[in-house]
């Protein structure tokens, strides 16, 4: 049985039409899911289980669940950037993750459009769901946006990536 803890402010998505996107993770998933509290707890074979684990993890994370789901098709993965592990002060993620997003979104949108992943920045992580090379295009360049180059920089690279130069 797995358990994930939803934050309060994603609850409302597992709740509204009498759990009608559980009831659709438990049956893409196919595994049985329900709200206990704040958390959701699947049960499932072992595989169908995580993966459905993942979905809802993804869903926490800020993803729109549309998105989240693409993780039941074999060929999307998910990958969480630990802001706070790495930065540690609060002052400092609020900077990178500003970094990653760009004033109005923009360097979020053009990163998820050159690197053809998607893209959720919330408290303390960048979480990046995408096919193996879309996410470690999208990874890389995230990395390098937080070690301090430039934008230009990054999106040249990924544009790069993308011609396959």
């Amino acid at each position: 049985m797995g358990l994930v803890a939803v934050p309060p402010k994603r609850l409302t998505l597992f709740k509204k039409n009498d759990g009608a996107l559980l009831k659709d993770i438990g049956k893409e998933g196919g595994v049985s899911a329900e709200l206990d509290g704040e958390n959701v707890a699947l049960n499932g074979e072992g595989g169908t289980e995580w993966i459905a684990e993942q979905v809802v993890n993804a869903i926490c994370l800020g993803f729109e669940p549309k998105i989240a789901k693409k993780l039941f098709g074999d060929d999307f993965f998910l990958e969480i950037i630990d802001l706070g592990r790495l930065y540690g002060s609060k002052r400092k993620i609020e900077r990178y993750e500003g970094r990653v997003i760009g004033t109005d979104g923009r360097m979020k949108k053009k990163l998820e459009e050159l690197s053809g992943a998607f893209l959720a920045v919330g408290e303390e992580h960048v979480a990046i769901i995408g096919r193996f090379d879309e996410l470690k295009n999208l990874k890389e360049a995230i990395m390098k946006i937080l070690e301090g180059s430039e934008h230009n920089t990054v999106l040249r690279l990924l544009q790069n990536k993308r011609r396959g130069l």
